[in-house]
């Protein structure tokens, strides 16, 4: 029992009568010698999670379902004596919600009742969102809370095998399989030997079922080896209950037998088929076990009905099989109508069978195009139909309808026609908001480029005109609300981009009307200063490269046609100096050894400078400012190391004169 169970509720009553039902039958006065329920894929919540981060459980009122069908167990067999459910009891395997579980089955399951739990694969999900959990942490949760020695287990109840089986681990991040270890097979083959007997069940429990046998096992199966099935062959009388698939009980395939019986158990929280979930669904099954037979029910705890019944015959017969192919009945027919150029509906009569036809294949010109799943469990329709799209236009197509029942067999014979699709549209069609252009020699939808009147427009693989952004071939293109592509200059969000004449949105520098413009690597147009391979360029407001003398702040700058400029540089035949950060320098500079000056205009200046009422002397040639004896306009001068001119005075014995020439 549960160890976190706190509540013992208590019924009484007399065993199932079913005069009222679907099912009854003189055989039901018969009393059974056990009667259990069983259940699976309750899937309870508790209350709303966050895990990971991620909420979950956001809706349970699955929940509620629960209560319900054990309600309605109390209601039409009161005198159970255990229960089983086999996996998924809880949504995420977290504590909470094994006791929210308890809490529930106590308040409608009688302490003395026997339980059996199986482990199911949401039993370890809470391990996909904390990965500090790990495979075993889950299985002992499970173990601890169900009040369980181990995992795998066995039982007896009035003197019948309840052999319980389960996953031991989500190998390589698989949590939908069911991975058995040896310890584990090995344990059931000395198990299930135990007293044995060909006149007594064996009841054998397994969350996940084995591939291709029971209703929805082709698709949500978890033992894909032959390795189980074999050792429960050597046992006939065994019935294997497994769960996981959710896929509804009305369908004949829920009893399968292949060397022993296996069955499918539904689920409580939510109902599935080949179509897709159905919601509204809760199901579940009860066992009567008589001497010479275990007599399954199916139930609807919505409807509160009985859907379905099998007989089990003990020793073991195989008496669930089907090899008779449905049919179509004399005078079925299969008509087409609302054709257009790309699609059509089909409509027939359905097929017949023994059982149910679970759903029908569509074949054009000979290849599967569709396939419609029947809706088996409500009453039968007159007409079956399917919409075919995706049609191509003015194309002829031959059409086949294949019924297949529940057991996969198909009809021998199909429902047969024709037709061709129409011609409609040519050029521009609007449908459903989209555009789309029709090849008028083709009178097919166009993917990739077209071209239109001088302008060019891209369909996507499915034939819609696009707009914006569009990246095809490793290339970013833009297409304006009107699927026009775009070429030159395109302002987007406040962004200019430049697209070239096939529409490719360029990067890096772009020559645009004899002006250089320089496009990031998103495409987007630069404006202000750039560093581009280690060197410094500007560009204006309109994001031309600037060329000449620029004035940034309080400093002049220039900049070539191979960026901004630093040292010496010549223009309009003058020599100007540029600090590393390209600003231009005036006054005195030392560059190396020697001493230059720069005029306001940054120009470097020759010949004699009068600077602080002192005279100095600049080569004419070079700007190099002289120091020692220098012979100018035929007269020697004489500047000291500093540049200043002497004068006044006699250096090396030569007398210099106020103006600064020797005399």
């Amino acid at each position: 029992m549960f160890r976190i169970f706190i509540v013992i509720v208590l019924t009484v009553g007399g065993y199932l009568g079913l005069a009222n039902t679907d099912f009854a039958s003189a055989a039901e006065t018969e009393i059974p010698r056990l009667q259990f329920p069983v259940i699976s894929d309750t899937h309870i919540c508790g209350e709303p999670q966050t895990l990971g981060g991620i909420p979950v459980c956001q809706d349970y009122s699955r929940d509620l379902k629960f209560g319900r069908a054990l309600e309605d167990y109390q209601k039409t067999a009161p005198n159970y004596k255990a229960i089983a459910v086999v996996g998924d009891l809880t949504n995420q395997g977290l504590e909470q919600q094994y006791l929210a579980f308890g809490q529930t089955l106590n308040q409608y399951v009688p302490s003395y009742i026997e339980k059996v739990f199986a482990i199911g694969n949401h039993e370890f999900f809470e391990k996909k969102y904390n990965r500090a959990l790990t495979d075993e942490d889950m299985i002992n949760r499970f173990v601890a809370l169900a009040g369980k020695e181990r995992l795998y287990y066995d039982t007896w109840i009035y003197g019948y095998h309840f052999i319980v089986l389960g996953s031991e681990s989500t190998a390589n991040g698989d949590y939908n399989s069911a991975f058995l270890s040896e310890e584990q097979y090995q344990w059931l083959e000395e198990k299930i030997a135990v007293n044995t007997s060909e006149s007594k069940p064996i009841f054998v429990f397994l969350h996940q079922s084995i591939k291709d046998t029971i209703y929805g096992s082709e698709y949500w199966s978890g033992i894909s080896d032959s390795r189980l099935a074999d050792i429960l062959r050597k046992y006939p009388q065994s019935i294997l209950f497994t769960g996981h698939s959710h896929y509804l009980l009305e369908h004949p395939r829920t009893v399968y037998q292949d060397g022993f019986t296996m069955v499918n158990t539904g689920a409580v929280a939510y109902g599935y088929y080949d179509g897709g979930n159905l919601f509204g669904k809760s199901q579940g099954l009860l066992v009567n076990v008589f001497k010479d037979r275990v007599e399954i029910k199916a139930r609807d705890f919505g409807t509160q009905a009985w859907i379905n019944q099998y007989s089990i015959e003990v020793p073991y017969k195989k008496t669930y099989e089907d090899i008779e192919l449905p049919a179509f009945s004399e005078g079925s027919s299969i008509t087409i109508d609302s054709v257009n150029h790309k699609s059509a509906r089909v409509s027939w009569n359905p097929a017949t069978d023994n059982g149910i036809i679970e759903k029908y294949e569509i074949y054009l010109n000979g290849k599967l195009w569709d396939t419609k799943y029947t809706r088996y469990w409500e009453d039968d329709v007159s007409v079956e139909m399917v919409m075919l799209n995706g049609l191509l236009q003015h194309t002829d197509y031959n059409i086949e309808v294949i019924g297949i029942d529940g057991y996969g067999n198909k009809t021998q014979i199909g429902l047969k026609t024709s037709f061709q699709t129409t011609w409609t549209y040519s050029g521009w069609v609007n449908e459903d908001g989209n555009w789309y252009y029709y090849d008028p020699e083709t009178g097919t939808t166009r993917t990739g480029w077209v071209d239109y009147e001088g302008k060019r427009f891209y369909m996507n693989e499915t034939g819609i005109m696009q707009t914006g952004w569009i990246s095809v071939d490793g290339m970013w293109y833009y297409l304006d609300e009107k699927g026009v592509m775009q070429v030159g200059w395109n302002l987007y969000k406040n962004k200019w981009y430049y697209m070239d004449e096939t529409g490719a949105m360029q990067t890096g520098w772009e020559l645009v009307n004899g002006k250089w413009y320089y496009l990031s690597e998103n495409g987007t147009m630069v404006s202000g200063w750039l560093l581009e391979k280690d060197k410094w360029y500007y560009l204006a407001a309109d994001g031309s490269m600037k060329t000449g003398w620029l004035k940034s702040g309080t400093k002049w700058y220039y900049l070539s046609s191979k960026g901004m400029v630093t040292n010496w540089h010549q223009i309009g035949g003058k020599w100007y100096f540029f600090d590393q950060n390209g600003g231009m320098k005036t006054d005195w500079i030392k560059d190396g050894e020697n001493w230059y000056y720069l005029e306001s205009s940054g120009s470097m200046k020759t010949g004699w400078l009068k600077y602080s009422d002192a005279w100095y002397y600049l080569d004419m040639r070079s700007g190099v400012m002289i120091n020692g004896w220098k012979y100018i306009g035929e007269k020697w001068y004489y500047f000291y190391r500093n540049g200043k001119m002497a004068v006044n005075t006699t250096i090396n014995g030569y007398k210099i004169g106020a103006n600064g020439a020797m005399y």
